[in-house]
């Protein structure tokens, strides 16, 4: 059982199911595996995201250099699992005040359009 491995190559259901069942099992080494399968990108799409959050659940290490594209992942339930990943490192925290900054002024703008409030105003200053 040993020599067995995780098949890159499986379809998606495969990979998925290989994941929660490894979340289901835990524990530190399951963790350290997790987080390497999501290091060095063995899964994408779908999997990903599935690869993320089992590491959330488990509490897996990650390095910064990892969590930071997993921040900008296009799955909003796929960067909410990054930080919980992501280490209180100096890149990680700048790298979350921008894309709050990004928020408020996507809010902001939002709002404005809703409201017709713009006057003559080009909608890139909000």
């Amino acid at each position: 059982m040993a020599d067995q491995q995780l098949d890159l190559y499986a379809g998606p259901s495969v990979q998925l199911a290989t994941l929660e069942a490894l979340g289901t099992i835990g524990g530190p080494g399951v963790a350290a595996a997790v987080a390497t399968i999501v290091v060095r990108q063995w899964v994408q799409g779908p999997s990903l995201t599935t690869a993320v959050a089992v590491a959330a659940r488990l509490g897996a290490p990650l390095r910064a250099s990892s969590a930071l594209p997993l921040l900008r992942h296009a799955d909003p339930t796929g960067r909410a699992d990054a930080c919980n990943l992501a280490r209180d490192r100096v890149e990680v925290v700048a790298t979350l005040l921008e894309l709050m900054a990004i928020c408020i002024t996507m809010f902001a703008w939002r709002r404005r359009a809703l409201s017709g409030d713009w006057a003559g105003q080009s909608p890139a200053r909000y």
